[in-house]
């Protein structure tokens, strides 16, 4: 009872000590080699085009289903 009492009278000073840390913590930037570039643009570019043919598969099992519904 006695901790809630405290975390609701000083929460908000809590909030900040907690997150100070987490506010002043630099980011490292490493340099990525070229050729995991090359193999990551690559990779993106077949992504793309399998979900280009999962949607078009998607589409025309679609217009087959509207199709059928019509003709009956």
């Amino acid at each position: 009872m006695n901790v809630m009492r405290f975390c609701r009278k000083n929460g908000a000073k809590l909030a900040v000590v907690a997150a100070a840390p987490l506010a002043l913590a630099g980011q490292a930037w490493a340099e990525v080699p070229e050729s995991v570039k090359t193999d990551l643009a690559t990779a993106k570019t077949d992504a793309l085009s399998v979900a280009a043919i999962v949607l078009g598969i998607i589409a025309s099992i679609f217009a087959i289903t509207l199709i059928r519904r019509v003709l009956r």
